[in-house]
């Protein structure tokens, strides 16, 4: 015998059950509710019956709102069996609901595990227009095998591949949904695709370690990604070893990001092993007795190839003024200002570092002056 207490708990439950499923009721509800109302009426319908569900569904759900509520309706009629029909009403709202509706679903696929499904037919069913309309945008969150296959066999086709946004967007989701899993087959990936494609892919290793999820970065894929992208350097295009320096960062490994340097301008390093740049400074001076004075200052710089090119333009800056006799303001009794010229980049060969010198020298000589002095120093080594 149930307690009265707890009786009287289960009764009410059971009397409101009843009520929720008296399809008589529903149907009769149904048919004279606005289509605001229909989503709710939908999703008790769908608790109650899927018999009837998929048969009322072709007539009234076209007419269900998006929204919360029609979100909920959908992955109800999705669990009852009339996916046609919720396939159909997300194919005809505008750009908007359609993308919101659609990650609602996805975000459901947990709790409502006939999204799956849902979700691959309607790939076998829209087939271009599943990449074309951003289906995908929705299977972020909706973890589950035949989604992620789904995500990786996209990569096979020639539509995707020649479509560079399209190839990101679905890498993206594809790096989100499998997280720290998807670190080898991104560094297989790589090499079977344009150069473009694999700006993506290098970028998708931070996707893949949860760099700026909600969740946070997970250590593990992290390191796993470092040591996979440090790997993969020496066998990509520059642009694409630019962009890794970005993504290592983002990674939080600024020593690896420092040391692809060396990787990027590996066919300028010289015999030695160094790495040669060009600086060049200049000095102006207004002197006491109102003259202008220029003073250039130019050598080789070294480094060991751990420097990048906006990391020089400070490196150099320090190490000149700290190095080098600047001083001709006060020579002639007056004040001056100072420039600091840097290569944009680490030159091949020697006769590159003189074309390059006589290049700035000349358009130096250019300025308003009275006097000028040029003088070779000593070139600055940084490590």
């Amino acid at each position: 015998m149930i307690p009265l207490p707890l009786l009287a708990l289960v009764l009410p439950l059971s009397v409101a059950q009843a009520q929720d499923c008296d399809l008589e009721t529903l149907e009769t509800e149904m048919a004279e509710a606005s289509p605001r109302a229909l989503g709710e009426l939908f999703t008790r319908l769908a608790f109650c019956d899927a018999e009837t569900t998929q048969r009322m569904a072709p007539e009234y759900f076209p007419r269900v709102l998006s929204g919360q509520t029609g979100v909920d309706a959908a992955a109800a009629v999705v669990g009852a069996g009339a996916g046609d029909i919720v396939r159909e009403w997300i194919s005809g709202l505008i750009s908007d609901e359609r993308a919101s509706t659609l990650a609602g679903l996805g975000e459901s696929c947990e709790a409502q595990p006939a999204l799956v499904g849902f979700f691959t037919e309607s790939h076998a069913q829209l087939g271009e227009r599943f990449w074309r309309d951003r289906w995908h945008r929705a299977l972020a969150d909706c973890r589950a095998p035949e989604i992620q296959e789904l995500l990786r066999l996209a990569f096979q086709e020639e539509s995707v591949q020649k479509d560079s946004s399209r190839f990101g967007s679905i890498l993206e989701v594809f790096c989100t949904n499998a997280r720290g899993a998807a670190i080898p087959w991104l560094k297989a990936l790589l090499f079977t695709t344009y150069e473009e494609n694999q700006l993506h892919i290098i970028s998708a290793f931070a996707n893949a370690a949860g760099v700026g999820s909600l969740e946070g970065t997970d250590p593990d894929a992290a390191k796993a990604a470092v040591t996979a992208i440090v790997e993969v350097a020496p066998q990509v295009p520059a642009s694409v070893v630019e962009q890794a320096r970005i993504t290592l960062e983002s990674l939080g490994a600024p020593q690896e990001a420092d040391e692809l340097a060396a990787v990027r301008y590996a066919d300028r390093q010289q015999a030695d092993g160094r790495f040669m740049w060009g600086a060049v400074a200049v000095e102006t001076a207004t002197c006491k007795k109102g003259d202008t004075r220029l003073g250039v200052h130019h050598a080789q710089v070294f480094e060991t190839g751990h420097h990048w090119p906006d990391q020089m333009q400070p490196a150099v800056d320090a190490s000149v003024m700290a190095g080098w006799e600047m001083n001709l303001g006060q020579k002639c009794k007056g004040t001056s200002r100072h420039e600091v010229i840097v290569s944009s980049a680490p030159f091949q060969a020697e006769e590159q570092w003189i074309s390059w010198r006589d290049e700035q020298l000349r358009e130096i000589r250019k300025r308003p002056h009275d006097k000028i002095s040029e003088s070779e120093e000593p070139a600055p080594f940084l490590n």
